[in-house]
């Protein structure tokens, strides 16, 4: 849960350009999953709904000709009146660790990107 966002958020990407390479945003199927893939656009407008506070997310330097412009926002899920507290488990620390890890994953997939250019 980086930035503190809710397990009841649920994240929603509308490419509004193509998106593609290191121009898209990269994303987890599942939570912990660590199978990081490109939100490709297949239809400029159609996007993805992902749970983004719990797959980790994140873009990539573009090293693409384009740019790329999309409508990103998340939608907060609660019921009921009674206040939900996050749990003790749940520290800033351990968000930092997530960004900080999410940091060094983006490192290796630039890496990556620019060793498949240069082949």
């Amino acid at each position: 849960m980086a930035y503190g966002h809710s397990i009841g958020n649920i994240n929603f990407h509308i490419p509004l350009t193509p998106t593609y390479g290191t121009n898209a945003l990269y994303a987890e199927s599942h939570p912990g999953r660590e199978d990081w893939h490109p939100l490709k656009t297949k239809s400029i407008g159609l996007g993805y709904s992902f749970d983004g506070a719990r797959c980790l997310h994140f873009t990539l330097e573009n090293s693409t000709m384009h740019t790329r412009v999309s409508l990103d926002f998340r939608i907060a899920i609660h019921r009921g009146t009674k206040k939900v507290e996050i749990p003790k488990s749940i520290k800033p620390s351990n968000a930092r660790m997530m960004m900080e890890y999410s940091v060094l994953l983006k490192e290796a997939l630039q890496q990556q990107q620019e060793d498949e250019n240069d082949d």
